[in-house]
């Protein structure tokens, strides 16, 4: 949000008074900050886990259950990422997912066969809204719904984050989003 305000200040000493188009651009910053503060992360998190399913449950697989401590441990990675301004499955201490699991206290063990899965994760960054041209003035703001769509198409055109979403011995996941300073929204969704 510093670096858009610094844009739209910049653009006040540019312009001088410059009319209409100033008063849109002051316009687009207060609308952008709004779609920051106010965005309903739980209902970013419940559309996302709902597609999730969605996918799931046409392909045959089962539903996945909403798991809060899931939901707990997503949210506060994507909330680190957000603050920290990175973007990994190793936070910038070098710990991965399961690390995470078992500094919550929570534990995943399903072992399925010869294979025994303790979690699994997919993360996901993106602008909450598209700012193009100060000169432009195109400024595009998502819904939840979009967000949302957005998140999910990208993991299922991706073979890695479609497999771990399309295992079969997943019973439950939590999904957490965080939005950043700067409207850079960080999305983590947990598995087991």
């Amino acid at each position: 949000m510093r670096a858009l305000r610094g844009v739209i200040i910049g653009l006040l000493i540019i312009l001088g008074a410059g009319g209409t188009f100033l008063y849109f651009e002051i316009k687009a910053e207060q609308e952008l900050q709004t779609v920051v503060n106010t965005a309903n992360i739980e209902e970013i998190e419940k559309k996302i886990h709902d597609q999730i399913n969605a996918v799931r449950t046409s392909q045959g697989l089962n539903a996945l259950s909403y798991n809060v401590e899931l939901v707990e441990i997503a949210r506060a990675y994507s909330q680190q990422m957000a603050k920290e301004d990175f973007f990994s499955h190793y936070d910038p201490q070098g710990r991965h997912v399961a690390d995470r699991y078992y500094a919550a206290g929570f534990t995943c063990g399903i072992r399925s066969g010869d294979y025994f899965y303790d979690g699994g994760e997919n993360l996901s960054s993106l602008s909450v809204g598209k700012w193009i041209s100060p000169f432009g003035s195109i400024i595009e703001y998502y819904t939840a719904d979009e967000l949302s769509y957005k998140v999910v198409n990208g993991w299922m055109n991706s073979p890695g984050h479609k497999e771990n979403i399309m295992t079969d011995v997943w019973q439950s996941e939590g999904i957490g989003v965080a939005i950043a300073d700067d409207g850079r929204m960080y999305v983590t969704e947990n598995f087991c």
